[in-house]
């Protein structure tokens, strides 16, 4: 019986030893593989003072996880050649309308710490009362970081009324017009690289002297409206618009580029200027002018109308987005080549003008192109997915008596679009109502010769005299048409 009660011992005493390993064994492994319990990003925020003590209290500092890009913007630059349009996409970030992933305060010597950080791209916000902010990244980040020092620098407040010298908006630097601010004609100003002006609620700019603006593609000039910028976080991401920019017949511009202007009512210009990689945003009314060239700029988000011209003008490599309608032209000569119209409610007005449209694309428009009274020439644009890819109509005319259009319509691309884009009409609309003549004595039909239908039954894409013969006094001309997609159509 004492073997038999040993032998027993001996066995249990063996199998606690083994589990004891067993234990042991996976406590190891799991130790080996044991998740990262976070990341550290660190740095070190410094004020910059302009004559008054450094106080450190209430700095702010939050990560934004970079989120999926802007997917059709995304989609609109990789359309244009190298070179044609720099806009750095990054710099479109608008914490306002963000939720950080983690905030913290700085401490008394400006030193912050986020901890539990998982890896990944994050944008780094430093906030200050009266100091601005500045805005780091993307920054990648794969294990713990040091971002190094950030300066803030106190901003200024300009609440005068007028400016009859040279004035500089430093770069770095934040700049607060309070109430209306007049530029006067012996005055220069200079808009640095990065600078930040900003406009509270109702007020605006207005230059009647010299202006020289510039900034670059990875660190362009901001003039956008201050409401949502004076605390952290801001306190509702439904913000105001400040009045507007206004360019005056006396002043004089030797540099408009790569800026980018938002939050407003209208910016006006009296006079023939050249606008070159510079982003309008959302708005009311974009641009309206008398001449006004652009190049590689993007005009976005506008509840009425992006561009608004009033005097010959051209506009090639242009980006129109998410507006209620992206150009409007009225009794002028203008060029639209090489542009990209999206998502309007109608991409391109051609008003009472000679107009000469040529290899853009229009995608997902209500309407692509809508003329009235016009000559015009509409070759090599690629239209897709709108819900009507041009129409002529007289709704809009500026004369009733002008009311029908001389156009030519060839060599185009006419698709039905797919996904979101797809319509069951992408056709024309020929709704030139009554017995009038244009400005040139023209009356129809439209020649529409040698386009390509992404749709075997053109008929039903075509509405014109045929179909609503009380209404319409002439055809489209749609044949001969290409049997398959016309080559170097869009923009090139």
């Amino acid at each position: 019986m004492k073997n038999r009660k040993t032998h027993i011992f001996l066995r249990t005493q063996a199998l606690f030893v083994l589990l004891g390993a067993l234990m042991l064994l996976v406590s190891c492994s799991d130790s080996s593989t044991e998740p990262d319990k976070g990341i550290t990003i660190s740095g070190q925020v410094v004020l910059e003072e302009t004559g008054r003590p450094a106080s450190y209290d209430n700095i702010h500092v939050a990560a934004y996880l970079v989120s999926g890009s802007d997917s059709e913007l995304e989609s609109a630059l990789e359309l244009f050649p190298a070179g044609a349009i720099d806009i750095n996409s990054d710099e479109l970030f608008d914490y306002r309308d963000q939720t950080p992933l983690v905030t913290v305060m700085a401490d008394g010597s400006g030193n912050f710490s986020m901890t539990g950080v998982s890896g990944g791209d994050y944008r780094i916000v430093v906030f200050k009362e009266g100091y601005g902010f500045d805005i780091l990244g993307p920054i990648t980040v794969e294990q713990s970081k040091d971002v190094g020092v950030v300066n803030l620098y106190a901003e200024t407040t300009i609440d005068v009324n007028t400016i009859d010298a040279n004035y500089t908006f430093a770069g770095g630097r934040h700049y607060v017009i309070d109430g209306d601010l007049f530029a006067l004609e012996t005055s220069t100003i200079v808009i640095e690289s990065g600078a930040w002006v900003r406009l509270t609620t109702g007020s605006s700019l207005n230059l009647m002297g010299n202006v020289f603006a510039s900034g670059s593609p990875q660190d362009p000039f901001h003039i956008c409206c201050n409401d949502g910028y004076q605390s952290f976080p801001p306190s509702s991401r439904s913000y105001e618009k400040f009045q507007n920019i206004h360019f005056y017949p006396t002043c004089y511009i030797g540099d408009l580029s790569h800026g980018i202007i938002e939050n407003y009512q209208v910016v006006y210009s009296d006079i023939e200027i050249t606008l070159s990689k510079m982003v309008f945003r959302d708005g009311v009314t974009g641009v309206v002018g008398t001449g006004i060239t652009a190049n590689g700029c993007l005009f976005d988000s506008f509840s009425d109308t992006a561009v608004i011209m009033e005097e010959d003008s051209g506009f090639e490599y242009c980006i129109f987005l998410r507006s209620n309608e992206g150009f409007e032209s009225y009794g002028i000569t203008c060029m639209v080549a090489n542009c990209y119209f999206a998502s309007c409610f109608m991409g391109l007005y051609v008003g009472d003008c000679d107009m000469n449209i040529n290899h853009n694309v229009f995608v997902g428009n209500d309407y692509g192109i809508a003329l009235s009274g016009s000559v015009a020439t509409i070759e090599y644009n690629k239209f897709d997915g709108n819900t009507i890819a041009i129409e002529f109509n007289r709704l809009y005319a500026v004369d009733p008596h002008f009311i029908k259009c001389t156009a030519i319509v060839s060599d185009n691309n006419f698709y039905l679009g797919s996904g979101e884009y797809y319509v069951e009409n992408a056709g024309i609309h020929d709704m030139n109502w009554g017995e009038h003549t244009n400005s040139n004595g023209v009356s129809g039909p439209v020649q529409g010769i040698h386009n390509y239908w992404d749709e075997s039954d053109i008929d039903t894409y075509i509405r014109d005299d045929e179909e609503y013969t009380d209404h319409i006094v002439y055809e489209f001309i749609y044949s001969p048409v290409s049997t398959r997609p016309v080559d170097f159509v869009g923009i090139q």
